[in-house]
């Protein structure tokens, strides 16, 4: 049983890691297009 909400809990935090990095890449982006 705790094993099941630990696997959760990891995933979601894995889940949200790469969200994150996702929502950096497209803000450095923007940051670069107003650059130009």
């Amino acid at each position: 049983m705790i094993f099941i909400i630990l696997k959760d809990v990891f995933i979601l935090y894995l889940y949200t890691i790469e969200n994150q990095y996702i929502n950096l890449k497209s803000l450095g982006l923007c940051l670069k297009m107003k650059q130009k």
